[in-house]
């Protein structure tokens, strides 16, 4: 993993790699006023320093024209919802965004998805 204070510096180290497509481009928060740097990282490598970090204020960057996975963080209050089922909203929800990938031409399936 690499990290760097400029974007346009990352950019130009994962195109200088070899394997620059199994390189993904990540920003995290370095100071509560708002300064950014960006890491470098294979998606693994990420792994194994985000899982066990805290706190977790990263994001990936995506780059123009790059293939991209969607990504949902789903917060449900079962109090303020007591006759709705979570999991099954979440499975609906999935359902409905494999169905409209399908018509536009991306053709998914269930096993492309994971649910943390």
């Amino acid at each position: 993993m690499v990290a760097f204070w400029r974007l346009k510096s990352a950019l130009e180290y994962i195109d200088s790699l070899p394997d620059s497509e199994e390189h993904h481009l990540f920003s995290f928060q370095v100071s509560q006023a708002g300064g950014r740097k960006f890491q470098v990282s294979r998606l693994d490598e990420f792994w194994n320093s985000y899982r066990d970090m805290e706190p977790k204020y990263y994001y990936e960057v995506l780059r123009s024209g790059a293939k991209a996975k969607l990504y949902y963080d789903i917060e449900f209050y079962s109090n303020l919802n007591p006759s709705k089922c979570g999991h099954e909203m979440v499975k609906r929800l999935i359902q409905l965004n494999i169905q409209k990938l399908t018509e536009i031409g991306h053709e998914t399936d269930e096993t492309q998805v994971i649910v943390l």
